[in-house]
């Protein structure tokens, strides 16, 4: 099995792009940004095929499904032409957004 294969046990991290979907942006009445709005999320993230998602009680979620691109190699400072050289994969990626709702009154 390859590095690729295990990504999820042993990806250092992941890295999201915010407000990016146009779509979404026209329905909720938003601007496109003039840069892109970077992420990260840590490596206890991951989760495979077949594992719970645990919600805290108390907390409500949003989510999205998300292409995820697995970097196959490490880069830096890498052009725009340059980029897809650097893929190793893809994933379905699974974006939640938790918020906690007040208990009580």
């Amino acid at each position: 099995m390859s590095n690729l294969q295990l990504f999820a046990q042993t990806g250092k991290k992941i890295i999201g792009v915010a407000a990016n979907y146009r779509a979404l942006l026209k329905v909720l009445k938003k601007d496109v940004p003039k840069e892109p709005g970077i992420f990260i999320k840590p490596s206890t993230s991951y989760i495979t095929e077949g594992k719970q998602i645990m919600i805290p009680k108390g907390f409500s979620v949003n989510e999205e499904v998300e292409l995820g691109i697995i970097i196959g190699k490490k880069a830096k400072h890498v052009s725009r032409e340059e980029a897809m050289r650097y893929v190793g994969g893809y994933c379905v990626a699974l974006d939640m957004t938790a918020t906690c709702r007040l208990v009580g009154n």
